[in-house]
């Protein structure tokens, strides 16, 4: 079968159960949090409007993290499972699992963006603290909600799973970094 069918049946079977509603709840919800608080604080506190705008973004993104990895799930559904090896679906010289490897692209690719959104907090610091930041985040993160998902049973709680979102988080920040590091030498 042909490795973009896949991922397309792949990627809609992980959506399936979301509606554009699910996603105007998290967009107010974010709003409220963030927009309002934040308007009040650029006013008088002076704090900016990308300050702000990145604060709305990061909390919806997270929301939609939230949304994919644990609320659209049943609960229950998957009680107690714990997969602790890593098991991307591929080894060097072979793929010996399309649908893990599909699986494993999609968890880094989920994570690229929580790394831009929250190494973009960190643009001021040296680069190399805000990429073990950022990562560390990431990694808070991903284990949160793999914890979630084992206690509630809405997910199994699997280190590849955990892998692959760190590392996405990681790749997403160095992104940040070069794109830092680029506009301050075109500055000069």
């Amino acid at each position: 079968m042909d490795y973009l069918v896949r991922f397309k049946e792949l990627f809609l079977e992980q959506i399936n159960g979301i509606y554009y509603s699910d996603l105007m709840i998290i967009l107010i919800l974010s709003a409220l949090v963030t927009i309002v608080p934040g308007y009040v604080l650029h006013v008088k506190k002076g704090v900016t409007k990308r300050r702000v705008a990145l604060a709305f973004f990061t909390v919806s993104y997270f929301g939609l993290i939230l949304m994919l990895t644990v609320f659209r799930r049943a609960p229950g559904s998957r009680f107690g499972e714990v997969h602790t090896d890593i098991n991307l679906g591929m080894t060097r010289t072979s793929v010996y699992s399309v649908r893990q490897l599909i699986y494993s692209i999609m968890n880094f690719a989920l994570f690229v963006p929580w790394g831009v959104l929250l190494g973009l907090y960190r643009t001021s610091q040296k680069a190399s603290r805000n990429v073990v930041m950022t990562t560390l985040i990431g990694f808070i993160t991903s284990f949160c909600i793999e914890l979630i998902q084992l206690v509630t049973g809405r997910g199994r709680f699997e280190v590849t799973d955990l892998f692959t979102n760190v590392l996405g988080t990681f790749f997403g920040v160095i992104c940040v970094v070069i794109g830092v590091n680029i506009k301050r030498m075109t500055k000069k």
